[in-house]
């Protein structure tokens, strides 16, 4: 089995451990407050950028797509949040998008 070659320069590292942080406390504010379907969805956000950073896997960037997708439904559905505000969370995909984009071919 060949190992995957790709190095990622120092802006997609660091965005993604600005996300796993952001999303590690959205995890616990979530579970604090008692928004337990929200706190799932923060929990699976930086298991998808450490698996991003560590196995260079597309299917983990789409991932990180389907739990923003997932994320925003359930601030509209479920927190009433206004859908505008909702598809600001789309925001954090298309800048991983940004900076995985040069990379993407090389990628699994």
């Amino acid at each position: 089995m060949e190992e995957n070659k790709v190095t990622f320069g120092t802006g997609i590292k660091v965005w993604s451990v600005l996300c796993i942080a952001a999303g590690s406390l959205t995890a616990i504010l979530n579970l604090v407050s008692g928004n337990y379907l929200m706190a799932i969805t923060g929990i699976i956000f930086p298991v998808c950028y450490i698996w991003l950073l560590i196995g260079k896997k597309r299917l983990a960037f789409f991932l990180i797509v389907a739990v923003a997708t997932v994320g925003c439904a359930l601030n509209i559905a479920v927190n009433n949040v206004n859908i505008i505000i909702a598809l600001l969370g789309f925001v954090n995909p298309l800048i991983t998008f940004v900076l995985l984009s040069k990379y993407w071919h090389q990628m699994d």
